[in-house]
Parts: structure tokens; C-alpha cells; sequence
């Protein structure tokens, strides 16, 4: 470039070099934890560049990573990431092919609860590979899945993802590097996942229910025809399946109409219809409950035949302990709220429990089957748990029970006691020592302890929240010593779930985990396959990880008393609000989460490192003794 002064002679010149990619695009490998948006542009465009990343995987483990792309003050056309083998010194192969590569697709929700706040947009779906086009001056973000095989050799694999886009002269190249140990992902029954289903929900979405909204916000309207039918299943397969993946084995069943007074933005039909005869005895329909239970033993989430699972039927105590049913006197449905405990109440339930009872055993499903509660108070939950143990098979045998309670202490210990499945909410855990014991007490009773998160708590699982909080949730379980984790739902859906999930009563995404498919791509005769989400992805990088931890934790009594420290250790971050939402108290807060869950990962990484080294000398000292 030449510069000259006008009307003289004077002038100067320097070279200047032009780099395109400077000029159009920056990508570096961000922090998958993190819930980063197009508000942080400016952070993440004076971020120091993370060319290179080193992860430590076990054999049929899953690693998961983020790319994040920034356009500069152009659009940036057919942006698209690629990914090479990788290899190690030896000349070991983890195929490409082990590598997912999506985009992030935004969705619009409200940063606070009960639809307050402002509605921002947040990259929430790992929705579809392939190139894509970037606005100028913005983010966009790519979600990698990295499979490791069960097969794998132990060693150090390089490889690298390439991000090119048109226009681009120097495309960018990325480093990542895995360490494979030789050591095999164990199951992920070693924690005790519960996920609620919400099969009316993702019917509804899927026949377009709900664009005109009831009074509230929400949507009444029904298709029962539709419902377990074939068609309904072919919606859901896919997703229970993978809830099989990830250790789910507990299925969620409506046994009364409106068991939580319609907090869904569908509706919750019951399972079982409840006729009152015109002669004043009682019958129960169990078509749909049959059909449900029927389609979770196919997809393997129960297996009644083993005792494997759990069929959770909701509610004897529902929100505000009403009734439904059709009455042939009246030739029209009643709604009664009894009071627990009343002689109304007690007949009513006392004769729905033994015909129950009568049908659970038939179908061989009665020992893996529990009548369930929520929270609430003493006087309801006692009356219930009384009558559900008053009425016995033929062997003085009742029904399991489960709920959700706010009773950890030990002066609770005579009424918990009598609850085989509890889960108690993570802000009345305020003792870790408390909540250990109360673990520890139930588990050498045969008895069951999980905690639980949902609207109002930190950490957990929003759309605004940072992925790696689930992440926090279920490696804190080992904390409180609980034999795994709750989370009401994991596909609670609202009409628009493919651009405003703004909903009237939750803090967004509290109702679900993945995404359902976009309707115009839909075709009922086959599975029709979901989209996850990083939140997802970091939750089952926690099972995964507490897998690890308990498997090491087997093997050596000095490395399960190490890992027993460590994980008593980790640390719970200060809850705050924003717009009604529970968030971090503060940004320190946020961060402990991320820095908390980093620990463990090296520390574990570490320990198995240690463990293989002792188990190698262990083995060479053998074969030396025997030679000689």
C-alpha cells in the first residue's frame, strides 16, 4: 500500500498481507459446559483461540466437545466443520466415523420463570450437520459426539476437525487429542436414573394440538382415538430406547386424571378410566394402562418377568386430591376432592386398590408395581401410606410405594421407612451429612433414596441453564449418597418447541431434556427419531462418569475411600434469582459448578491411571516369579 502526499513528491509505501481468514472467520474448540449465545459475540471474538484440546476417554466411553465459529464483519457462506481419523504412535485407528458433528439450533425462550423476563434466543437443539451460513458479526455453535469403540486400543490418538467456508482461503485446523485408557465404560446401572414420560405430551405436539390456547395458557384439547395406538408408540420409541441407553428403567404411569392439576401445557389423561356404576359398585378400564405398560416391556425399559424396573403410578395424592369419574346415575363425569383419611376417600381407594391389585398380579406385573405420591404434607401422606398397606394379596403382601418427599431427618425415619422409593428435593437438602445417613440407613433396609431437581432449584436443567449444571447434578449424588438421581420430566413439551418455548409456569426446559422432530418432517408408520441437547449430553456424561467412580471404587478398598473423599468433597453453589428463575447467586457461583466437576473428571482420570500402573506392575512381578 502506497501513500502519497498530493501536490509533491513525498510518498512511503508498506506491504500489507491480507489474511481471509482473519479477515471472515475465527473457530476454536470453547468450553462444553458453558451456555454461551450470540450476547456473548464480543467475549468470544477477543477469546485467546483454543487451536489444540486433550481429553481422557475409557473404551466405549462418549466425549463431547464444542466448536465455536464466529463471523466477522461479513456473512460467512457454507460454513462447514470436518473431522480426520485418529491415530497413535503405533498406528491405532479411531475412525472419523465415531464423530458426530451437529450445529446448534437456536430456539427463543424467556430468562425467567412464569414467562417473565425477556425472550432471548438460546442454541439449545443439536439439531443437523452439513454447512451452514452465518450472519455477520455472529456465533454459531457445533456440538461433537466422539464415540470411543469397545475395542478401541489404549494409547494417545490425535486427529483434528477443519472448519472451512466459502470464500476461504485458509481453511482452520483444530488439534484434539484423546487419551484411550484400557479400561471398559461400565454399565449405567450403576447409578439409578428415573425420568418421567409424558406420553400426552408428545402426542399432543405431535398432532398440533395447542395452538389455540385454553384460559392459562394451556391446551385442553385431546385426541383419545390416537392415543397407544401403534402410530403414538412410533413417536416414542426412539426416545425411550435411548432412555434404556442411559440405565432408565422406571415408567411413569397416570392412574387419576390430572394427577399435578394440569401444570403441563398438555393435558395428563389418566391411564385408567374409572366408571361408577349405576348399581354404586366401581369399574376400572386398564385398555390404555395395559397398552403403555405393554410398549415399555418391548422397549425394554421394565422387565417385570425379572424384577427389572420400576411402573410408578401417580397419583393417590394428587395436587389437589380430586377424583375423576364418569358416573352412569348422572350420565356424566364427577369431580370429587376427598380428603385423605375420609371415610369417602378410604372407600373410594381402598376398592380402586384392590382391583388394582387383582389386575397388576394377572399381567405379572405386581411386584415391580408402586403407588405413588408427591410432596406433601404429613396429613396426606400418612392416610396414604396407611390405606395402600391396609389392602393385601392373599400373602399379606401390599403394594411398593414411592414419593417424592420433603423429609429427610432422622425423627422421619418411622414414616420414611415404610416408603420402599423416595426422592427428596435438592433444597431440602441442606446437610449432606444428614442426607448421607438417611441413604445409608434405607440402603441396609432394601429401601431406595434418590434426590431430585425441577422448577425453583440450582443447579438444573434449563434452557438457560449452562449444559455442564446436569453435568454437577448427577456426580453430586455420590455426594449425598444417594442411589441415584430424579428428574420429573424428560418430555414434557409445549406447542411451539421448534422456535418460542415460552410457557407459562416453569422456568423454560424444565419439562424435557430432548426435542421432538419438526411436524412437516413427520411420518407415524416408522420411529420417528428426536434431537438431543448439550444439557442432555453433559447429564449422561455424569451417569457415565459416576459409572467410573463406582467401578474403581470395587476394585480397591484404598481407591474407594479416596473416591469416597473426593467426591464427598465437591462443593454446592449459592442459589439466586433472576426474573423468578433459579440461577447462580453470583458469577463465582456459576463458575464453581464448572471448575467443581473439572476436579472430579482429572481426579478420576488420574486414579485410573493409577490403578492401571498398579495392575501392570502387579502382573509383571507375577510373571517374573513364576519364571523364575
Amino acid at each position: 500500500m502506497t501513500v502519497v502526499v498530493k501536490g509533491s513528491e513525498v510518498s512511503a509505501s508498506v506491504k500489507v498481507t491480507v489474511d481471509p481468514s482473519i479477515q471472515t472467520l475465527k473457530a476454536y474448540i470453547g468450553n462444553e459446559k458453558l451456555l454461551e449465545t450470540q450476547e456473548d459475540y464480543d467475549e468470544l471474538l477477543e477469546a485467546e483461540p483454543e487451536t489444540g484440546v486433550c481429553k481422557t476417554a475409557w473404551k466405549g466411553d462418549v466425549l463431547n466437545s464444542k466448536i465455536v465459529v464466529l463471523s466477522r464483519n461479513r456473512d460467512v457462506h457454507q460454513a462447514e466443520i470436518t473431522v480426520t481419523d485418529f491415530t497413535d504412535e503405533k498406528g491405532n485407528v479411531i475412525s472419523s466415523e465415531n464423530v458426530g458433528i451437529k450445529w446448534l439450533k437456536e430456539i427463543k425462550a424467556n430468562d425467567g420463570r412464569n414467562q417473565a423476563g425477556v425472550v432471548k434466543s438460546y442454541p439449545d437443539i443439536i439439531h443437523k450437520g452439513g454447512a451452514a451460513d452465518i450472519d455477520a458479526e455472529s456465533v454459531k455453535f457445533a456440538w461433537v459426539n466422539i464415540d470411543i469403540p469397545k475395542d478401541a486400543k489404549p494409547g494417545v490418538y490425535t486427529g483434528g476437525f477443519t472448519v472451512n467456508a466459502e470464500g476461504l482461503e485458509t481453511p482452520i485446523d483444530l488439534v484434539y487429542t484423546i487419551e484411550v485408557l484400557n479400561l471398559l465404560q461400565p454399565a449405567p446401572e450403576a447409578t439409578q436414573i428415573q425420568v418421567w414420560q409424558h406420553p400426552f405430551s408428545v402426542a399432543n405436539y405431535y398432532l398440533g394440538l395447542g395452538e389455540n390456547v385454553s384460559v392459562g395458557g394451556i391446551s385442553n384439547e385431546l385426541r383419545s382415538d390416537f392415543y397407544f395406538t401403534e402410530e403414538h408408540f412410533n413417536l416414542m420409541r426412539s426416545s425411550m430406547e435411548e432412555y434404556v441407553a442411559i440405565g432408565g428403567h422406571d415408567v411413569v404411569a397416570n392412574i387419576v386424571e390430572e394427577a399435578w392439576n394440569h401444570q403441563s401445557f398438555y393435558n395428563d389423561p389418566s391411564m385408567v378410566k374409572w366408571t361408577k356404576k349405576a348399581d354404586g359398585t366401581w369399574e376400572f378400564d386398564y385398555t390404555w394402562y395395559d397398552a403403555w405398560i405393554e410398549f415399555m416391556i418391548d422397549c425394554g425399559v421394565i422387565n417385570p418377568q425379572e424384577g427389572i424396573g420400576q411402573i410408578k403410578c401417580y397419583s393417590i395424592v394428587p395436587w389437589n386430591n380430586q377424583i375423576a369419574y364418569y358416573d352412569e346415575t348422572l350420565a356424566q363425569t364427577v369431580r370429587k376432592s376427598l380428603a385423605p383419611g375420609s371415610e369417602e376417600w378410604n372407600t373410594v381407594w381402598e376398592t380402586f386398590l384392590g382391583d388394582f391389585m387383582e389386575h397388576s398380579k394377572e399381567n405379572g406385573w405386581f411386584e415391580v408395581t408402586y403407588i405413588s405420591m408427591d410432596e406433601r404434607g404429613l396429613d396426606q401422606l400418612e392416610p396414604a401410606v396407611d390405606i395402600i398397606e391396609s389392602v393385601q394379596d392373599e400373602s399379606g403382601k401390599s403394594f411398593k410405594i414411592s414419593s417424592a418427599l420433603n423429609y429427610a431427618a432422622p425423627e422421619y425415619y418411622d414414616f420414611t421407612d415404610h416408603i420402599d422409593d423416595i426422592s427428596v428435593n435438592l433444597r431440602n437438602i441442606s446437610d449432606k451429612a444428614q442426607m448421607n445417613e438417611l441413604s445409608l440407613h434405607r440402603r441396609e433396609l432394601g429401601l431406595t433414596t434418590t434426590y431430585y431437581s425441577c422448577t425453583e432449584d440450582y443447579p438444573t436443567n434449563y434452557t438457560i441453564s449452562d449444559p455442564g449444571d446436569n453435568y454437577w447434578t448427577i456426580l453430586y449424588s455420590m455426594t449425598l449418597g444417594t442411589d441415584g438421581f430424579m428428574r420429573w420430566a424428560g418430555d414434557n413439551y409445549v406447542y411451539n418447541m421448534h422456535e418460542d418455548v415460552t410457557y407459562r409456569y416453569w422456568e423454560p426446559g424444565d419439562g424435557w431434556f430432548i426435542y421432538p422432530a419438526e411436524r412437516d418432517t413427520l411420518d407415524m408408520s416408522k420411529d420417528v427419531p428426536f434431537y438431543s441437547t448439550p444439557r442432555y449430553e453433559l447429564f449422561k456424561q455424569g451417569i457415565r462418569d459416576v459409572a467410573k467412580a463406582k467401578y474403581l471404587m470395587a476394585q480397591d478398598d484404598q481407591l474407594s475411600e479416596t473416591i469416597s473423599v473426593l467426591m464427598a468433597d465437591m462443593k454446592r453453589p449459592a442459589r439466586g434469582t433472576y426474573h423468578g428463575s433459579a440461577v447462580a447467586a453470583t458469577q463465582e457461583d456459576r463458575m464453581l459448578v464448572h471448575s467443581e466437576t473439572e476436579h472430579v473428571y482429572t481426579k478420576l482420570a488420574e486414579l485410573a491411571r493409577d490403578y492401571l500402573d498398579e495392575k501392570t506392575t502387579d502382573f509383571e512381578e507375577t510373571n517374573k516369579m513364576m519364571r523364575t
